[in-house]
């Protein structure tokens, strides 16, 4: 849509987004990488990537896409070792060291948790990376870790074992490292219902709580790096992407109004928007300052290292909040925002970080 939007205004010049697909085993990560560099060196108007979701698909590319000077853009990708990690990534949602703190403050002062156990995938470094990060800031601010529950992410059918085992230990809040929804719906699943423990309170990781089971409802909590009509419910002024996104989706109109998917986009949508604005506004920076003619000999100007020198530069607000980058190529106080799943849907419980230059929350 932001490609679209583009395209149909006075610019002078299109862009152009091609899809290389790596699927969902990480394996073809290199391969992808590797065939886009093939690409960019022969069409010379390839200079950038809108990149991959996860930190472990990202670290894999990085390399390979750096060495050629291509840079990366992630609209998800959390892990601590991406930070200062290349000059040619970026990306636009904290790292988990910002959402570990901030969850554990959530958890202490919106749920008022006291004492906790851990859930923690030791086969993911985005799961113990985050867990790592909430354990700290929650001891330093005097509180207990009960424990941590080792489980493994795919495989957790069985995690009401895990659940009851935690429960053994007396805790009022339990912390779930994972984004992968199929486990957060057995999660869900597996909560106790009755007995002193109905009502125990979940929080956990980004994406993982878009799914609504009926033991989730009242008791889940997740955080999240952006969130439907926020922004402009804000500031008072609807962006464009939104009736792009269910024109787009819901052309027949057939969904109602609130249905994700159709008529309202879910975080990854208005994140994925939001990069490829960046890139957008970099590239038309570029044509600018260095006076390129609107030619094709001239479009072939905008180098990928051009494009790179540029980014840090950037700054304007989002759909999903405000976009701008510190000398680490992080965001500058992008919006953590903490959201609740009840019986009607989910609702924003609370948010820290800045949704605009002149609207944060700290």
């Amino acid at each position: 849509m932001a490609q679209h939007e583009f395209n149909n205004g006075n610019h002078g010049f299109r862009i152009r987004i091609l899809i290389a697909n790596s699927g969902t085993d990480i394996n073809n990560v290199t391969a992808i990488a590797q065939q886009i560099v093939n690409i960019a060196n022969q069409d010379k108007t390839v200079v950038g990537v809108i990149s991959w979701l996860s930190s472990a698909e990202n670290i894999t590319a990085l390399s390979i896409l750096a060495a050629a000077h291509i840079s990366m853009i992630s609209p998800s990708a959390s892990s601590d070792t991406l930070t200062n990690s290349s000059p040619f990534f970026f990306r636009i949602v904290p790292p988990n060291k910002v959402q570990g703190k901030e969850s554990a403050l959530f958890a202490e002062h919106a749920l008022h948790a006291q004492k906790v156990v851990v859930f923690i995938d030791n086969n993911d470094p985005y799961s113990q990376n985050l867990a790592q990060n909430f354990e700290k800031q929650f001891r330093q601010d005097g509180k207990t870790i009960l424990k941590e529950e080792p489980f493994m992410t795919d495989q957790t059918t069985k995690i009401g074992n895990l659940i009851q085992d935690a429960l053994q230990t007396k805790p009022d809040l339990l912390y779930f490292t994972n984004r992968d929804t199929s486990d957060v719906a057995h999660f869900q699943d597996a909560l106790p219902t009755t007995g002193p423990f109905a009502q125990l309170p979940v929080l956990s990781s980004d994406e993982g709580g878009y799914v609504l089971r009926k033991a989730g409802q009242d008791r889940w909590y997740f955080a999240s790096f952006a969130f439907a009509n926020v922004v402009d419910k804000l500031t008072g002024s609807t962006p464009l992407f939104y009736q792009d996104y269910s024109d787009a989706f819901n052309s027949d109109g057939l969904k109602k109004p609130g249905f994700y998917g159709y008529t309202r986009p879910n975080d990854i949508s208005m994140l994925s928007y939001d990069v490829t604005s960046v890139f957008l506004k970099a590239t038309q920076q570029v044509i600018d300052k260095n006076k390129i003619a609107l030619t094709s000999a001239g479009l072939r100007r905008v180098t990928p290292d051009l494009l790179a020198s540029t980014l840090p530069a950037i700054s304007f607000s989002g759909v999903s909040g405000l976009i701008a980058f510190d000398s680490d190529h992080n965001p500058v106080n992008k919006a953590i925002i903490f959201l609740a799943v009840s019986a009607s849907g989910i609702y924003m419980k609370d948010w820290r970080g800045c949704f605009t230059k002149d609207i944060c929350h700290t």
